[in-house]
């Protein structure tokens, strides 16, 4: 996760880091098969980690969840599983061996690392929001719409593990999460929130092209993201059949052929483009005008900072994550869930008035410079020194 490799680099720069574990690192790679260095080989460990830090854990799980995930098919979720049980099973031993004041893990991996070692503050990086939120979305948004339902059953949690969720919260010193729509669905289930920090994530605007725009007569819509209704995406895609024909084009980037075509009876005239790597992404943030994820559930889309650091005003939904960034109004819009009517309102006050819409751009380049992996690890560092002081 993309957090949890910054902290690492803040905390290696600092001296304070003790350990990284991970489920494979480089030296793994020695003996392994052509295809496995293929697509593995490309990983490296967080900037300023030095190898004798890192620690691999569960690297055959990690294998195949990462080169075959397609063929694993329902057993995919089973080799994660034993992913992240054997990641929190090696961190927890790790513990006892290396001196350690504290342990920032990722949901999922948590519980055995925090059951068999609780000298150390234990700290959760929840990335999304409670697990029994996102069931509840998802089995109401399949009754809403059943035909689109094989889209979003891979989001479900194994409700046999929501009981192991519940007791890595309780047994957590200390939660992260990105936004507080997301501390909102933690506490709604019953996390308290004085564990709970909001830590917004980064983005890393060099990267970015902030050139200005040309104005032209189309409205050119982008959405980024996995092919999915937990996304939103039919409401996005009904909102752009809502448009004047030809005074809008909308591309809808990630996912396969396949799953678009789940969605190929809603709306009309939208174009699919395959996932490509992120590196490859920028080219559609240069060539549109707003960015829109109209989310039902969302930690933070690091998206989101993505388009507004290349100057698109955006359009999200309070469920995304990404209220937190955007005032309605200043740096796009903030518009309800499952509301096409209202998304393809605001697109049209975009359309007709290019001005307007050159002007949130530019606030929303100036809102994504406050948003710094630097700052997230800053801030997440100085959230941890304060609960190991109150708890000394």
């Amino acid at each position: 996760m993309a957090e949890l490799t910054r902290l690492a680099s803040h905390l290696a720069a600092r001296r304070h880091l003790a350990f990284y574990g991970t489920g494979f690192v480089p030296p793994d790679l020695v003996r392994a098969p052509s295809r496995v260095r293929a697509v593995l080989g490309r990983r490296s460990l967080p900037p300023g980690v030095e190898p004798h830090v890192a620690r691999s854990f569960a690297p055959v799980q990690e294998v195949l969840g990462t080169i075959a995930p397609g063929r694993l098919g329902r057993t995919r979720q089973w080799f994660m599983d034993r992913r992240s049980g054997e990641l929190g099973r090696r961190a927890g031993r790790e513990l006892e061996r290396v001196p350690t004041d504290a342990l920032v893990i990722s949901h999922g991996a948590a519980l055995e690392a925090f059951r068999h070692n609780r000298s150390a503050l234990r700290v959760l990086n929840m990335p999304s929001v409670h697990p029994r939120f996102r069931t509840a979305t998802i089995e109401a948004e399949i009754e809403r719409c059943p035909n689109l339902a094989p889209s979003m059953t891979s989001d479900l949690p194994p409700h046999g593990r929501l009981a192991r969720f519940d007791e890595e919260f309780e047994l957590a010193d200390l939660v992260l999460v990105p936004s507080r729509f997301a501390a909102h669905t933690l506490e709604e289930y019953g996390v308290p929130s004085g564990k709970i920090v909001v830590v917004p994530y980064g983005a890393h605007l060099a990267e970015y092209s902030n050139d200005p725009k040309e104005v032209s007569e189309r409205l050119e819509i982008l959405y980024v993201g996995r092919i999915t209704q937990s996304k939103g995406l039919s409401y996005l895609l009904d909102a752009h059949a809502r448009l004047r024909t030809g005074s809008a084009g909308l591309s809808v980037v990630g996912g396969t052929a396949a799953q678009a075509r789940l969605f190929s009876r809603y709306g009309r005239g939208w174009v699919h483009r395959a996932a490509v790597p992120r590196s490859q992404v920028s080219g559609y943030f240069r060539s549109a005008d707003v960015f829109v994820l109209p989310s039902l559930f969302e930690g933070m889309s690091l998206s989101v900072l993505e388009a507004m650091g290349h100057g698109l005003p955006v359009i999200v939904t309070p469920a995304s994550g990404a209220a937190d960034l955007v005032a309605d109004g200043v740096e796009g819009f903030v518009v309800p869930e499952r509301r096409p009517d209202v998304l393809a309102d605001r697109l049209r006050q975009l359309a007709d008035d290019p001005v307007r819409r050159s002007d949130m751009g530019r606030a929303a380049r100036r809102r994504a410079e406050a948003f710094t992996w630097q700052t997230y690890a800053e801030t997440t560092f100085a959230a941890i020194v304060k609960v190991l002081a109150s708890h000394a």
